[in-house]
């Protein structure tokens, strides 16, 4: 039979975790908040990019548009995104797979990367891609906190 004192010991052990349990639950309420907040802006930013492309180009959208249209002159920039951290399930290793489908997709064009994430610059970097000159580790903050001053 337990001893009284080890009878506290494990109430006290319950209500601390306890405690813990709440706090964490408290800190994924907060979050799950601001990811709510950020997916209404993206909605509202969606809506309105929708609304300028229908003006540029009446009637059904066509992603051959003139400013989407490959030239064949000089290089090809490429904006490329990926989160900082490996917690995002399979995004990151979606976006290298797609990454490496993008010269079948140019052929015979000199492709400049401009990767937005510590992900997938590090693999740009390991297998050897051309990242633009000036374009630095600090682009990597735009993965993280994504507001309109950082993207100007």
């Amino acid at each position: 039979m337990a001893s009284l004192k080890e009878v506290k010991r494990r109430i006290l052990s319950v209500e601390s975790t306890r405690k813990i349990t709440q706090a964490r639950q408290m800190i994924s309420s907060a979050k799950l908040h601001q990811s709510h907040l950020q997916l209404d802006h993206a909605l509202l930013y969606n809506q309105a990019v929708d609304t300028m492309l229908g003006k540029l180009h009446p009637g059904e959208l066509d992603l051959r548009l003139p400013f989407m249209r490959s030239t064949g002159k000089g290089k090809t920039a490429i904006v490329i995104l990926s989160s900082n951290s490996g917690m995002c399930g399979a995004f990151n290793a979606n976006m290298a797979k797609f990454m490496h489908t993008l010269p079948v997709r140019y052929p015979g064009e000199a492709l400049v990367f401009l990767p937005i994430g510590r992900k997938i610059r590090e693999v740009l970097t390991k297998e050897g891609y051309e990242i633009a000159s000036g374009w630095g580790v600090e682009k990597d903050k735009l993965a993280d906190k994504a507001t309109f001053a950082n993207a100007v």
